[in-house]
């Protein structure tokens, strides 16, 4: 006879969580979060064994989209100033070490950012013989667009604050026309790429000052042609001269070969301190082109030249 045993085996069923409902692609603005990718993720994941709650993780492969876990709530971040693409992987675990994923994309579109003025003072002032100037570069920012890329524009309540702003550097110079002084608002607009367009206001004042063409002013001891300023310029420069006692005084502007392009002054003058403007503009209103230009004095016996630079 042969001995026989039995052995039971009971085989217990592994029940594994699933995907159910898979989160979506994602597709948000730029600077736009943060955002809720699902508001309960046990609607997208599936446990059949009621008993056992799930647990979840959430990473994601790109440092600039964050991820968040709120309870159930799975949320969705980005870097400032961040636009590409990422994913997210969420992971569903039971009590016994069991897992699943789910991955979904997330995409962040640029959003043109406005240029941000910044830290511009409230008020300049300056004399009505003098100037100032403004390094605009350094009050204005754009993450998007470099600083000589940037369209500035300027506006003044009144005509008498002449604007000169070189594109180049990104200063800006203010001057007083005919020894204008008052408050004047200065407006300025900075434009981008995208022709986004963001302004602000300052007050300037422009100061008055003895000498300069006002009644009571002292008198001059001598002829004197001062150097125009700004030199170069575009398109205005302000050229001052000081006459000693009243005289006819004409002020012109040559060419470098000589050639009149524009007669500033012609009329007899008060003894004292003066100035004009030249716009870069000939007797008939065109626009000269960049270069050396001479300017003269002529009152009386006395004449003097200088040079000066139209640079656009």
């Amino acid at each position: 006879l042969a001995d026989s045993d039995t052995m039971i085996v009971t085989v217990s069923a592994v029940v594994l969580p699933f995907v159910l409902n898979p989160i979506p692609n994602k597709t948000y603005a730029e600077d736009s979060g943060p955002h809720i990718a699902a508001a309960d993720l046990n609607t997208v994941f599936f446990n059949p064994n009621p008993a056992d709650p799930l647990s979840y993780s959430a990473v994601s492969d790109n440092p600039d989209i964050q991820v968040n876990l709120n309870g159930l709530s799975l949320g969705v971040d980005f870097s400032a100033n961040y636009f590409g693409i990422g994913n997210v992987i969420v992971t569903a675990t039971t009590s016994n070490s069991f897992s699943v994923s789910d991955t979904f994309r997330v995409t962040v579109i640029s959003v043109n950012d406005l240029p941000v003025i910044s830290g511009l003072p409230d008020t300049v002032s300056f004399s009505a013989n003098s100037s100032t100037s403004l390094a605009m570069w350094d009050y204005v920012a754009d993450i998007e667009t470099a600083d000589p890329l940037l369209t500035f524009q300027f506006t003044a309540s009144n005509d008498s604050l002449l604007r000169n702003f070189k594109t180049d550097t990104g200063e800006l110079i203010l001057l007083s026309l005919g020894g204008f002084s008052g408050t004047v608002d200065l407006g300025i607009f900075v434009t981008d790429g995208d022709n986004a367009t963001v302004s602000d206001t300052i007050q300037v004042v422009i100061e008055p000052l003895v000498g300069i063409g006002l009644p009571g002013a002292g008198v001059p001891a001598q002829y004197a042609l001062e150097p125009n300023y700004p030199n170069p310029f575009n398109p205005n420069t302000v050229i001052r001269f000081q006459l000693p006692e009243a005289q006819e005084v004409r002020l012109t502007v040559y060419s470098i070969l000589g050639q009149k392009v524009r007669t500033l002054i012609s009329e007899r003058l008060a003894a004292g301190y003066h100035q004009a403007v030249w716009d870069g503009l000939n007797e008939r209103g065109a626009q000269m082109s960049s270069g050396m230009y001479i300017y003269r004095l002529e009152a009386g016996k006395f004449q003097q030249v200088r040079k000066m630079i139209l640079l656009k």
